[in-house]
């Protein structure tokens, strides 16, 4: 028997801190079902609820990155996932690199151990120093979560196959055939306020301060760029159920499909061996990611900060948060079972059910 649904002030105080968040902190919960909003709830200093606020995507954006790639795969016979990355990026035609192929971006394999933090670094910087970085042979075969090098290079693929920036393309491929306004760097959408900046902290050290600073958002990888509202996020997120249903072209609906479907297990992060997550294309698939012992297949992404984005095809469920708040990783993991568990109980499921 499930538990009785949450009202829109118990949801609030799932939120964390939620009614007791410090001055500046802003968070937003979504959960939609069947393409219908169940709950939209927002906290913070000053915030009514179902504010249009923008948040920065950071990993939860990433499939957008990986849907672009995926679409044009799709759509040229000339292009395929076992291509090397060098065909693409001429730095990484070069000895230990050669055979790292775009899947092995997607996948998290690509064995480089170097993640470019970069602030306000050139493209020819950051490349410069991926293509310098060690190669890690364990992290061909035993997939390692890495945040920024894949993503920068999976930007870079996409300018060679285009011949366009990364982010028009991603736009014209992606973004607009959604119908997704989505903001990078500095750069405005109107009617959707300015990039958010991240400057509130509730855990001691913060690593992660850097992602602060705007010259960050307009020149880092495409990805971690990214910002938008929670409804654009639930709004993907929705896509990813039965995309072929929504009139999409076909290379597109393909990609997003491919987002969704498992290609490999045993993905760990954090340098822990506790969480073995399965990975498709771009996500991550399964449900180890969200806790052990949850009763559904999903897939999504989530960020350091705790923003998420969360899509259960099979019970036609979404669920999106976004956050200023950074955290730490073990908060966030928490954070994200209390939310995937009370967005289950709007719905009348059990996610998380007691071994019989």
């Amino acid at each position: 028997m499930t538990e009785e649904p949450l009202t829109d002030d118990e949801l609030r105080a799932v939120l964390d801190p939620g009614p007791r968040a410090p001055a500046g902190a802003v968070e937003r919960f979504q959960v939609s079902r069947d393409g219908r909003l169940l709950t939209d709830v927002s906290a913070g200093s000053g915030v009514e609820s179902g504010a249009d606020t923008a948040f920065t995507l950071l990993c939860a954006g990433k499939p957008l990155v990986a849907a672009a790639l995926l679409r044009l795969v799709h759509e040229s016979a000339d292009v395929g996932l076992t291509d090397p990355v060098g065909q693409y990026v001429p730095a990484l035609d070069i000895e230990g690199k050669r055979d790292i192929r775009l899947l092995d971006l997607l996948t998290h394999r690509t064995g480089i151990t170097r993640e470019p933090i970069p602030k306000g670094w050139t493209d020819d910087r950051i490349l410069a120093w991926i293509a310098n970085s060690p190669v890690d042979e364990a992290g061909r075969t035993t997939p390692e979560y890495g945040m920024f090098t894949s993503w920068h290079l999976i930007g870079l693929v996409i300018e060679r196959l285009t011949g366009r920036d990364r982010v028009s393309s991603i736009e014209d491929l992606v973004l607009d055939p959604l119908g997704l306004r989505i903001g990078f760097g500095r750069r405005e959408l109107p009617g959707a306020g300015p990039a958010p900046t991240l400057d509130v902290r509730t855990d001691t050290p913060s690593p992660l301060t850097w992602i602060s600073d705007p010259d960050v958002l307009a020149a880092a990888w495409t990805g971690l760029g990214m910002w938008g509202s929670i409804t654009e996020l639930t709004r993907f997120y929705g896509y990813l159920i039965e995309p072929e249903s929504h009139g999409l072209p076909s290379g597109l609906a393909a990609a997003l499909r491919g987002l969704t479907a498992t290609v490999g297990t045993g993905l760990r992060s954090w340098g822990t061996d506790s969480d073995d997550w399965a990975y498709s294309t771009g996500m991550y698939t399964g449900s180890a990611w969200i806790g052990r012992g949850f009763g559904f297949r999903v897939a999504g992404l989530d960020a350091a900060t705790g923003t998420l984005g969360f899509v259960d095809p099979a019970n036609r469920i979404v669920v999106t948060y976004g956050t200023n708040l950074m955290r730490l990783s073990a908060p966030v993991m928490l954070r994200r079972r209390r939310l995937v568990q009370a967005a289950y109980r709007l719905c009348g499921i059990d996610a998380f059910p007691k071994a019989s």
